[in-house]
């Protein structure tokens, strides 16, 4: 009967009888170097020779950075202001987690009807924003200083000294 296998086509070639072979030798002879059972194959030799695999590769850390916590935020809601013939003072109490902030913390921005203050704590940040002022200020001219009372003070100058401020924000 004969063999349809490719490795008994070899096996028989050389005049070995097939079932005598195992898989691997089988396979070692058939395919020689290539063959998956290639490293089995040469297993005496190695263990004389102290020869060992090529190691598995260890994984090198590229790089690595800390997880970055978003900052909070909250609105300051608590404030006084005061129209004073040319200008508009807005009054902010330092107090609480506030207490002892300086000008290096604090950022402002002014435009025509808008105003934005934001004082950086590091983890927390204070935000207090008018999106629409009652009249027109002179955005250039408009300020923010913390004095020594411990309260910030937004200095709004009027674009038109006429101007009445009953409220800090437009109703509409």
């Amino acid at each position: 009967m004969a063999s349809t296998t490719a490795a008994g086509d070899a096996a028989m070639s050389e005049d070995i009888d097939p079932y005598s072979l195992s898989k691997t030798e089988s396979s070692q002879q058939l395919k020689g170097s290539q063959s998956y059972y290639y490293w089995h194959a040469d297993a005496e030799r190695r263990r004389v020779t102290g020869e060992q695999p090529v190691p598995i590769p260890v994984p090198k850390k590229l790089a690595s950075s800390e997880a970055v916590t978003p900052q909070k935020v909250r609105t300051i809601e608590k404030f006084a202001f005061m129209d004073d013939s040319n200008m508009v003072k807005v009054y902010i109490s330092l107090e609480g987690e506030l207490a002892g902030v300086t000008m290096d913390q604090v950022e402002a921005e002014f435009s025509e009807r808008s105003l934005n203050v934001a004082i950086d704590l590091g983890a927390t940040l204070h935000r207090f924003y008018v999106d629409r002022l009652s009249h027109s200020v002179d955005a250039g001219r408009c300020k923010a200083i913390v004095n020594k009372s411990g309260k910030l003070v937004l200095k709004l100058y009027k674009r038109n000294e006429h101007d009445r401020w009953q409220k800090l924000r437009a109703l509409t």
